[in-house]
């Protein structure tokens, strides 16, 4: 559907239940801006499932120029020990995908309404493991999965050697992670030598 102007657009589907942890949702959007004053605007955009009154994300944001944003299907398919759940990464590499690596690091929690603290409560207690990544040799979409604690805290952080992220000066990447079949964090791939996100 082609809308033009300031309005908000809902569209709703039923699907079943059983299919709900494998979805994907494609948004063609175009950002704008008001020249003539020096007025901007934009364009927000939104998919959710609700069940009861159980809200989860499956992708949302702000578009200022135009872009094409995809929320991808993703279907957990690992084993885990009990007491673990599967994470999985999905990560659109740059250019330059050699320069790009990261690492997951768990442990008990200080507080556990605040998983922030992992680095702290881990590091500090000598407690803590450590999962890596990389090597990557195309610059191609990488899917990763591991298993981890759902009891412990847990902290993803990316690195870049060459200090640009791995958007948008040498292509578009961006990463997107999953824990227990959910959407936990959403980065746009700008920034720096690093990025970090609490699971």
């Amino acid at each position: 559907t082609n809308i033009y102007g300031r309005v908000t657009v809902v569209e709703e589907l039923c699907v079943p239940r059983r299919d709900r942890n494998c979805l994907q949702v494609d948004f063609g959007l175009t950002g704008w801006s008001v020249t003539d004053d020096g007025l901007k605007s934009s364009s927000r955009y939104g998919a959710y499932i609700v069940d009861n009154s159980e809200l989860t994300t499956l992708a949302e944001g702000l578009i200022e120029e135009a872009a094409v944003i995809k929320s991808k299907c993703v279907e957990d398919n690992i084993p885990c020990s009990d007491g673990e759940e599967p994470f999985l990464l999905e990560l659109h590499l740059d250019d330059y995908p050699d320069e790009t690596t990261w690492q997951i690091q768990s442990g008990p929690c200080i507080n556990h309404t605040d998983t922030t603290t992992v680095v702290a409560a881990t590091v500090g207690g000598g407690n803590y493991t450590i999962v890596t990544g990389g090597n990557y040799t195309t610059p191609d979409v990488a899917i990763e999965q591991r298993c981890l604690r759902v009891n412990d805290c847990h902290q993803f952080t990316i690195f870049d050697s060459f200090r640009d992220g791995i958007c948008c000066s040498y292509g578009s990447g961006f990463f997107i992670g999953y824990f227990r079949g959910r959407q936990v964090f959403r980065s746009t791939g700008i920034f720096i030598d690093q990025e970090s996100f609490p699971i």
